[in-house]
């Protein structure tokens, strides 16, 4: 079963024609704690978007000690409201990010294809807020957070 050339792909494996919706549309990217807002090409992903707009995406040391965009150190987490319109999440994702919090994603094996905000450094949700006691906390962050811009 081959999937139509407009189907999503991992990171670099972009199809040759054009992204469904708009012709020569290009993703835009928009970073909450950096206030910038940028353009990318299909395919590249939000590292390399990121690092080339001098978007900080490791904090300290790690900016020298990471492992340069192969999904192998999980230190390039960024959060992502918009899920449908990413590349699917790797198996280095799969394995680095836990699953308490669907919206982290690694941004060296995340390419988009559409408009999305960003949320470098994320705090990664765990597991005992998923309780149904801190939920009040979960929503008031939300509410501050991606989630209100996401609305706009």
């Amino acid at each position: 079963l081959e999937s139509p050339p407009s189907a999503r792909r991992g990171p670099g494996e972009w199809a040759t024609e054009s992204r469904p919706g708009s012709a020569n549309d290009m993703p835009k990217i928009y970073f909450h704690r950096e206030f910038a807002e940028v353009e990318c090409e299909d395919g590249v992903d939000l590292r390399t978007v990121a690092l080339d707009h001098g978007i900080d995406l490791y904090p300290g040391l790690l900016k020298y000690l990471n492992c340069r965009g192969k999904g192998l150190c999980g230190t390039c987490r960024v959060r992502v409201v918009q899920q449908d319109r990413l590349s699917d999440k790797t198996r280095a994702e799969r394995t680095r990010i836990p699953e308490t919090d669907p919206t982290v994603r690694l941004a060296c094996q995340t390419a988009p294809y559409g408009d999305v905000d960003v949320q470098t450094f994320p705090r990664v949700r765990q597991g005992w807020m998923q309780h149904q006691c801190y939920q009040h906390l979960v929503e008031e962050v939300d509410a501050e957070g991606l989630n209100a811009r996401a609305t706009d």
